[in-house]
């Protein structure tokens, strides 16, 4: 069960959201992912590409190659 401020606060986020345009929401996550990027890379004490390659790799990991993309 959720909270009330739980539930108003995702409305609200999710209203704030659907007020942007495509290219803002793109802007938008391409900047949550290179913080992200940062902040692991200030973390382990790497640097940016490193950090970058770790988290791809690591994004990979259990997957299976799709048939599709072999054939």
């Amino acid at each position: 069960m959720r909270s009330k401020v739980a539930e108003e606060l995702s409305a609200e986020l999710q209203a704030d959201m659907l007020a942007l345009s495509i290219d803002e929401r793109i802007r938008l996550a391409l900047e949550l992912g290179n913080r992200a990027v940062r902040l692991y890379a200030e973390a382990e004490g790497i640097s940016l590409d490193e950090a970058r390659r770790i988290l791809m790799r690591n994004s990979q990991k259990g997957r299976r190659p799709s048939k599709v993309a072999s054939e």
